[in-house]
């Protein structure tokens, strides 16, 4: 009989133990080591790959794609979702550039870097990854969610074009305040709130909220939503109509201040001060007016 791996364990002088052979011994007692269960060994990348492919087969066979584009489309999203790898997930993107490339030289002539152009798309078609949801997409495909996100490129657009429409003394604090705006959107998972952008930029709240009033209006103004070609079933469309019925609401005076702040109707953009002027009112009531069409914008979701 041969002796085991263990430890002795130590009695009272007058308690009797074992040894390791079983033998009585006083003052102590033989403990045998337990051997660990052998683990399982490690599965191979081969077999790994093996698994996930088996994986998205399945899922694959439940979703019922609608065509061949859409299974492969599919196929790949399933296993970034499954794999969580950034290998997987540039696979994806690289399967929607051709989307984004198309997309993208709609808006070469345009004042902007292409470089911030796709880099804004390729942000966008991660959130439309990992937003898409094949049971409650009501039908549409990943393809259609995520062009939906690639046409958001506008955004980066008009937010450069902006620049030349605030008025110069105030154009270094745009980049600020748009870093700003990016970075607390990333941490809070939502669009900030006046108050926190305020804090984050060390502005008054006053300064911050007309920053973000200018920014919107100047957005509108350069959709042209004063557009009579604007039928409402667009993006900009339906904006356009928010615009058309906000304006309606309004009195002689209030549309007065709208058509010269957005430059809409034939008539130029203006000053707070000039449209007072033009209008032969207080310049306090036009920012009061202003105050009211921003609200009923936002209102709107404009």
């Amino acid at each position: 009989m041969t002796a085991t791996e263990g430890h002795w364990r130590k009695l009272k002088s007058n308690q009797i133990g074992e040894g390791k052979f079983g033998e009585p011994v006083y003052g102590k007692t033989w403990v045998d080591r337990k051997e660990a269960p052998k683990s399982k060994p490690p599965a191979s990348e081969k077999d790994t790959k093996k698994d996930i492919a088996s994986i998205v087969d399945e899922k694959i066979k439940k979703y019922s794609p609608k065509s061949e584009k859409d299974e492969e489309d599919m196929r790949l999203w399933f296993r970034w979702k499954e794999t969580g790898s950034e290998e997987d997930l540039e696979a994806l993107l690289d399967r929607f550039q051709g989307a984004v490339g198309a997309e993208a030289k709609r808006w070469y002539a345009a004042p902007i870097p292409r470089s911030a152009l796709f880099a804004t798309a390729n942000r966008n078609l991660v959130k439309a990854f990992d937003r898409f949801d094949p049971e409650n997409a009501k039908g549409a495909t990943l393809n259609t969610f995520a062009s939906y996100y690639v046409k958001k490129m506008s955004d980066t657009v008009y937010k450069y074009q902006n620049v030349g429409r605030i008025p110069q003394n105030r154009i270094t604090k745009i980049k600020g305040f748009q870093e700003a705006e990016e970075i607390l959107r990333s941490e809070l998972g939502r669009e900030p709130s006046l108050q926190a952008l305020a804090t984050e930029l060390g502005w008054s709240l006053a300064e911050t909220e007309r920053m973000k009033s200018e920014m919107r209006r100047d957005l509108i103004a350069s959709k042209n939503l004063n557009e009579d070609t604007l039928d409402g079933t667009t993006e900009s469309g339906e904006e356009a109509m928010a615009v058309r019925i906000i304006y309606s609401e309004l009195d002689e005076i209030e549309k007065g201040v709208m058509e010269y702040t957005l430059g809409i109707h034939g008539k130029d953009e203006m000053s707070a001060g000039d449209i007072a002027k033009k209008l032969n009112i207080s310049r306090p009531k036009v920012s009061r007016v202003r105050a009211k069409i921003d609200l009923m914008l936002k209102e709107r979701g404009v």
